[in-house]
């Protein structure tokens, strides 16, 4: 897959192409579905495919508004390079996005930058300067700019459409099981391990504190089972997400207790995937009742991990 970070080198790209537009954010069941689609439609018309998307939020830019991402825009790379896209576009939407009207964007940016032939999008897009554009106006431009058109369907998970805000809603809720059904795959953040201050080594539970980037948007505080991935190696885990009151600290701290593991992984990068919520985080009187909740917490771990095996 070759990336473009800037409207104007796309120009390199000589090819006929399917295009998918979208913000992407979270790369859920119903990106991966649309994305999919122009992938298959490209294979099947001898197209390439290409995916536009933005290294920002757009409503930030329109709203002026702070938008945490699900995903981080390595990760969203990565997945999407996965779906075996030809051309990733990927640049900031700024006030030229914003202003710019919805047919010129048409002629402009699909037809004279990458002359399409088939477009593939979500059934709720929208485009152009105030939002005017949408699938109404490429179903009634596409004889006179003769490229195919297709519009996916929501996609609806026990009921409830699947989309990137309720997602974050979700994730406020700590409902992470929830959260793993609307993105199709386990929730996961990629960071890197820094020195903590050694209160789970001193109590017996030593744990890899992670670094928080504050892009993203973080699930409810408590405890979580989840698993740990390490040099390709995959570990049984759970993960405290809180500001450990009964030791009074202020800031937001992750941290993971790694089953049956005794390396080093200071400075290293491990994934951390969610797979069920254990309980709120709690303030304790004590080392000694911490420590009796930690351990009733491990088992409950190992109970799911055991039922997961069957």
């Amino acid at each position: 897959m070759k990336v473009f970070f800037d409207i104007d080198d796309i120009n390199s790209i000589n090819d006929q192409v399917g295009v998918t537009i979208g913000t992407f954010d979270g790369l859920h069941i119903g990106h991966k579905e649309v994305i999919e689609t122009v992938v298959k439609k490209c294979k099947e018309d001898g197209l390439k495919s290409v995916v536009y998307t933005f290294s920002n939020i757009p409503k930030e830019v329109t709203t002026g508004g702070k938008v945490k991402n699900i995903i981080t825009l390595d990760e969203k790379v990565r997945l999407i390079s996965q779906l075996h896209v030809d051309y990733l576009i990927l640049i900031e939407f700024n006030e030229n996005h914003m202003n710019i009207s919805a047919e010129k964007f048409i002629r402009e940016i699909l037809l004279n930058h990458l002359n399409v032939k088939h477009l593939v999008i979500g059934h709720d897009f929208r485009f152009g300067k105030k939002a005017q554009g949408n699938y109404e106006l490429l179903l009634r431009l596409q004889n006179e700019f003769k490229y195919e058109l297709d519009v996916i369907e929501p996609i609806l998970v026990d009921g409830m459409r699947v989309s990137s805000t309720l997602i974050r809603e979700l994730l406020s809720e700590g409902n992470i099981e929830e959260v793993n059904k609307f993105l199709g795959r386990r929730h996961y953040y990629r960071s890197i391990v820094m020195p903590g201050k050694k209160i789970g080594t001193e109590i017996g539970f030593p744990t890899a504190n992670l670094k928080i980037d504050q892009s993203m948007h973080t699930l409810k505080p408590g405890v979580y089972i989840t698993q740990v991935l390490s040099k390709n190696i995959r570990y049984n885990s759970i993960t405290n997400i809180g500001f450990n009151p009964t030791f009074n600290q202020n800031e937001l701290n992750f941290e993971t207790f790694i089953f049956n593991f005794n390396g080093d992984l200071y400075e290293k990068e491990i994934v951390v995937e969610f797979i069920s919520r254990i309980r709120d985080e709690m303030k304790f009187h004590s080392k000694e009742e911490l420590i009796k909740w930690i351990e009733n917490d491990v088992e409950k771990a190992k109970f799911v991990f055991n039922s997961l095996l069957k």
